[in-house]
């Protein structure tokens, strides 16, 4: 069988995602989404990927996870395993070896993400155009450049009483850099 769906729980892919055996944008592709998607799976998760309901899109380690919004929320895995596609999440249905159509939607919006052409001219258009859907990185990257410098200091101040490991790095940093200068 071509794929594995290694378990129903996150996180799922730690020993999966360090596969160095081939990348994820190697092994993601359309076609390959096709020929693990009976025809009605795919169909049903186009929608989902048309309709926006893929969220909180986040790559890393040769693994993307997303979350659908569906009847209820659900979380999606995608990974390189022996250089396979792996797939898991935590939906209803799916347990047959088929990918479900929520790993379709996430497998869409990461294609689109990266450039892949998803849908061909003679397909009817959505209702509506695309847009990406950002990372975690970029919203928050995003939203930082909102915040002035007193909000920035107060939110990593926020974050160092959370924080032990933040909390040692910018201390040490701070005491590499020597004694604040007073402007005049």
């Amino acid at each position: 069988m071509p794929v594995r769906r290694p378990s129903r729980h996150f996180p799922s892919f730690t020993s999966h995602a360090t596969s160095k055996s081939a990348k994820l944008s190697e092994v993601l592709t359309l076609a390959e989404v096709q020929s693990l998607a009976d025809t009605k799976t795919f169909v049903r998760g186009k929608p989902y990927f048309h309709d926006g309901a893929v969220s909180r899109l986040d790559e890393r380690d040769e693994s993307v996870r997303a979350t659908v919004h569906g009847t209820h929320r659900y979380r999606v895995e995608l990974a390189v395993d022996n250089g396979e596609l792996v797939y898991d999440g935590n939906y209803p249905v799916g347990d047959d070896g088929v990918i479900f159509k929520h790993a379709v939607a996430v497998a869409l919006s990461w294609l689109e993400n990266y450039g892949e052409e998803v849908f061909h001219a003679d397909e009817p258009a959505p209702g509506k155009p695309r847009k990406k859907r950002k990372t975690y990185e970029e919203v928050i990257r995003g939203y930082l450049a909102t915040l002035g410098r007193d909000a920035l200091q107060e939110l990593l101040m926020d974050a160092v009483e959370q924080d032990v490991a933040l909390r040692d790095k910018l201390l040490l940093a701070a005491r590499a850099a020597g004694p604040p200068t007073c402007a005049a």
